[in-house]
């Protein structure tokens, strides 16, 4: 079964305040990704997520992801 998007009905925030946004806090503490955990869509967090680089290059950013994961939660 295909799983759908769930977007929010607010206006896109600009690319900048959609960063900051991010910045603040854990990934999964974002309105969209809390409230698709709560309907039961995909993740429910970063213990469920494998990161998977595509190649060697891909590697060091993969690290990175998975330590603010770590830290973040």
């Amino acid at each position: 079964m295909q799983k759908e998007a769930v977007w929010g009905t607010q206006e896109k925030p600009s690319k900048n305040q959609a960063t900051t946004d991010v910045s603040k806090g854990g990934i999964f503490d974002q309105e969209q990704l809390s409230r698709a955990v709560e309907l039961g869509l995909g993740a429910s967090g970063p213990d469920e997520i494998e990161i998977i680089p595509l190649n060697t290059q891909a590697q060091d950013i993969c690290s990175k992801i998975k330590n603010e994961f770590d830290r973040t939660g």
